[in-house]
Parts: C-alpha cells; structure tokens; sequence
C-alpha cells in the first residue's frame, strides 16, 4: 500500500468526516444520484468514512495531491470534524 500524503503545514489531521467528498468528488469520483456526496464514500457515519477506491488511486500513476489522503483538513467550513473530534475525545475517556 502507498503512504498517505505528509500532513500540510496549519492542517488538522483527518477525522474521516467525508467533509471532502461530500463537497464534490475528485477526478477519480463521481456524484452519487442525489449529489450529496461521491459515491465512492464508504462509511455509516463521520469518524468511519473513507474512499473505498483509495488503493486503487494511488496505484494510478496521475494521482499525484488529488485527492489529498492524508494531508488533512483545514476548511473551517468543515462541522463535522468538530462533532468527530468530541465523540473521540469522549470515547478516548470512556476506555481511559
């Protein structure tokens, strides 16, 4: 498997929220039918969402920064990170 990018300077790690893919697909991507997020987006819910052909992306010999696995998050557009960072932090005392 193929490192993830470094994670950009001033970025926040990513919490998986799909905030990315909900906002448009990549050029690997396509819209699902009611255009809410890409279709590839696997996952129930923020905290577990990830592109279900990621492997297959970075495999591909254009796939250089887009989509941008692993170089985190810096949109402060982006609510769902907020909700994913509490319920971990929850979840971090619960097992503590």
């Amino acid at each position: 498997m193929i490192d993830d990018l470094p994670l950009y300077p001033s970025a926040r790690p990513c919490v998986r929220s799909g905030f990315c893919c909900k906002q448009a697909p990549c050029g690997f991507g396509e819209w699902n039918a009611s255009e809410t997020a890409c279709v590839h987006l696997a996952g129930d819910r923020p905290g577990q969402y990830a592109c279900a052909i990621a492997d297959r992306i970075k495999l591909d010999p254009t796939w250089v920064v887009s989509p941008a696995f692993g170089a985190g998050c810096c949109s402060p557009r982006n609510l769902d990170r907020s909700r994913t960072d509490e319920r971990r932090s929850h979840s971090d005392s619960d097992s503590a």
